[in-house]
C-alpha cells in the first residue's frame, strides 16, 4: 500500500520528501543557497550528484555544506509529522538546518585549532626514476611537536635519507615545494669520522647536557 504525504495528500516517497513536497519544496526556494534542486530530478541519486553545486551564500559564513543538513531535517520532519503529528514550517526547518550546520563547522574548527596546537603534521613522499625506485614505498606517515614548517621539511629529509640509506640507494635528488630547502643549488653528504668532528661532538655534548640541566630543575 502506498503511503501518503500528511503535508500535501501526495505518495510518499524518498524523492518527495526530499524534494517534491510542498514544504520541502519551500525550503529549497527559502534556503540561503546559490542554486536550487531542478523540481525534474526524480532519484535521490541524482540530487546529492547535483548537491556540490548548492552553494552557501557568503553572509552566513559557512564553509561546511548546507545542503546535507537540509535533508536530514527534512527527513527529521517528516518523520515527527507522520509518527507523533508534530508539524515544521519551512523556516523552522532551514533555521535548524543552519544551527545544525554551524555547530558541526564548529567542532571542525576547534578539531583544527587542536591539531595546530598540537604541532601535528603530515609528512609525504614520493619516489620516482630508475629500477631503484619501484622498490621504494611511498612514505606517508604523521608527526607531533613541529615547530614550523621547515622543521617539517627538515624531517621529511631525515625520513627519506635513513630510509634509501637503509636500502643501500647510492644516488638521491630531493624536490620540494619548500622555498627554504628549494633555495640551495647544491647540497652533498659527506661522511666525516667522529675523530675529525671533534669540536662539533664537543658542542653537541654540551647542550645535550644543558637540556638534561634544565629539565631536571624545571626550567
Amino acid at each position: 500500500m502506498e503511503q501518503v504525504c500528511k503535508s500535501c495528500d501526495a505518495v510518499k516517497d524518498d524523492i518527495h520528501v526530499f524534494l517534491h513536497c510542498r514544504v520541502a519544496t519551500q525550503v529549497w526556494d527559502l534556503a540561503p543557497i546559490s542554486s536550487r534542486p531542478s523540481i525534474a530530478t526524480m532519484s535521490i541519486t541524482s540530487l546529492i550528484l547535483y548537491a556540490p553545486s548548492f552553494t552557501v551564500l557568503p553572509l552566513l559564513g559557512l564553509w561546511v555544506p548546507l545542503w546535507s543538513w537540509l535533508l536530514w531535517n527534512l527527513w527529521k520532519s517528516m518523520n515527527k509529522l507522520s509518527f507523533k503529528n508534530i508539524t515544521f514550517s519551512s523556516m523552522e526547518i532551514i533555521v535548524k538546518s543552519i544551527s545544525d550546520a554551524r555547530e558541526c563547522q564548529n567542532a571542525q574548527y576547534q578539531k583544527r585549532l587542536q591539531i595546530l596546537e598540537q604541532g601535528i603534521c603530515g609528512i609525504g613522499v614520493l619516489f620516482s626514476g630508475g629500477n631503484t625506485c619501484e622498490q621504494l614505498s611511498p612514505i606517508c606517515e604523521s608527526r607531533n611537536s613541529i615547530s614550523s614548517a621547515f622543521m617539517a621539511e627538515a624531517l621529511t629529509i631525515r625520513s627519506v635519507v635513513v630510509y634509501v640509506a637503509l636500502l643501500n640507494v647510492k644516488s638521491l635528488m630531493i624536490m620540494s615545494d619548500s622555498l627554504s630547502i628549494s633555495s640551495f643549488e647544491y647540497v652533498s653528504f659527506y661522511y666525516v669520522p667522529r675523530l675529525s668532528n671533534v669540536e662539533v661532538n664537543a658542542v653537541a655534548k654540551s647542550v645535550h647536557s644543558l637540556l638534561n640541566f634544565s629539565f631536571r630543575n624545571g626550567a
